[in-house]
């Protein structure tokens, strides 16, 4: 059993639903949406738009949050895209650029195109 606040909206949880029939516990990971008192909204997200309210003791924490990385300086920048011409500058002097140029072609395709005409009436043409 979790208590989530609304600091926790957004953060992944797992709802174990068990069965009225049998005694086994089905897992299902959403999204925590709201907080009420005792229960809260989730989304699934397998399911789009599919929300349901559960109570909190058939919830559990899911994977964290992860924390989103900070965007790159102009320091940064400049040397990922460096990298990315030296390499593609390697691909162009090592051949694979061709290559794969020459694999990306259309398969298969006639180099000419043969038109015919309908024959007459006495079967000439």
């Amino acid at each position: 059993m979790i208590i989530p606040t609304d600091r926790d909206i957004g953060r992944q949880v797992v709802h174990k639903i068990r069965s009225t029939y049998r005694e086994e516990i089905k897992t299902k990971c959403g999204i925590l949406q709201s907080v009420a008192l005792d229960t809260a909204v989730i989304a699934y997200t397998a399911m789009v738009g599919n929300t349901v309210t559960v109570p909190f003791t058939e919830l559990e924490w899911g994977e964290p949050k992860p924390k989103p990385s900070a965007p790159l300086d102009a320091v940064q920048r400049e040397m990922v895209l460096a990298d990315i011409a030296f390499l593609k500058q390697q691909e162009i002097e090592s051949g694979a650029r061709a290559k794969w140029e020459a694999d990306q072609a259309p398969r298969n395709v006639f180099s000419r195109i043969r038109i015919f005409r309908e024959s007459d009436e006495r079967g000439e043409r």
